[in-house]
């Protein structure tokens, strides 16, 4: 008798075993479906929320450098561009610095002063070639400042007389070293390994938590199918392979007036990381309580 007792016990053990094992694999396979279109959703609103924001930081320093053009006029005296530059030192809180460049392409008066930098010939840069070309306010390729060392971008508007003649440009220099137009992104949370950046669509990095990547070239776009759609112009989310060799989620939006892209990345692991911890402390549960169980089985058994 106890022998039968004691193989129907197992029996029923076994069992209450298999089917907890059963719950806690279809638990962990919704889970992860939710988690996945959870954590897809945050990123694709944060990433929305961002490049919103950058846009709207870049449009406001574009709209502040139009004043500016319109109160120094035309003029290339550069005591009278100076003057102006210093009585128009708000501008500093949009700026790290400006400057004004002649027809010719040469820095007629900047300010705050940096040595060296006043007679600097443009003429064969990017952002003065475009500038001079389609006569519309233009966000430079990232660089290396010739006179401050420092990588940075120039925020141009050009100048055009009333005859409607390209006489100039007025620019706003933007360190890419320091917080500024990128302060917010530092701020992004998204788990221990998560983080935002942002590049060029020429695929020159402007942004990234690891400050040693900053203009820097991305290394074989190719590799990630999401991000080199991107550099495309395409905007969306996905789940790829990132820079890591994680398996990570991905979410791209566009800032079309600086022709920038901002992504969001967040390894799988860390995604998945909350789910695990619940899984495992519901196993642990559910095996609890499958022990304390037994007795009560082995009563009734006894009583049967």
């Amino acid at each position: 008798m106890r022998t039968l007792k004691g193989r129907l016990l197992l029996g029923l053990s076994g069992t209450l075993l298999l089917l907890v094992a059963l719950l806690l694999g279809l638990a962990w396979q919704v889970g992860k479906t939710l988690v996945l279109e959870t954590n897809m959703a945050h990123l694709r609103y944060e990433a929305r929320l961002l490049a919103d924001e950058v846009t709207q930081q870049v449009e406001l320093r574009i709209d502040a450098l139009q004043r500016l053009d319109r109160i120094i006029g035309y003029s290339d005296d550069p005591e009278w561009l100076s003057y102006e530059l210093r009585h128009n030192d708000t501008m500093m809180a949009w700026f790290d610095g400006i400057v004004v460049i002649g027809r010719d392409g040469r820095v007629i008066a900047d300010w705050p002063s940096v040595v060296g930098r006043v007679g600097l010939d443009t003429s064969d840069t990017e952002f003065f070639k475009m500038v001079r070309g389609t006569r519309q306010p233009h966000m430079s390729e990232p660089f290396t400042g010739r006179a401050s060392n420092a990588p940075m971008v120039l925020v141009s508007v050009p100048r055009i007389n009333d005859s409607g003649e390209f006489v100039g440009m007025v620019g706003g220099v933007l360190s890419l070293d320091s917080g500024g137009l990128f302060s917010r992104l530092a701020k992004v949370r998204l788990g221990e390994q998560g983080y935002a950046g942002v590049a060029t669509a020429s695929g020159t990095i402007l942004y990234h938590p690891e400050v040693t990547l900053i203009n820097t070239e991305i290394a074989v776009p190719a590799a990630n199918p999401l991000l080199d759609q991107a550099l495309d112009g395409w905007q969306g989310d996905g789940v790829g392979e990132l820079f890591s060799g994680q398996i990570g989620l991905q979410a791209y939006t566009q800032v079309w007036p600086a022709n920038w892209i901002i992504g969001l990345f967040l390894p799988n692991e860390q995604a998945q990381l909350p789910l695990s911890g619940f899984i495992h402390k519901l196993g642990w549960m559910w095996l609890s309580l499958a022990i304390l169980m037994m007795p009560i089985l082995w009563f009734l058994l006894g009583r049967l």
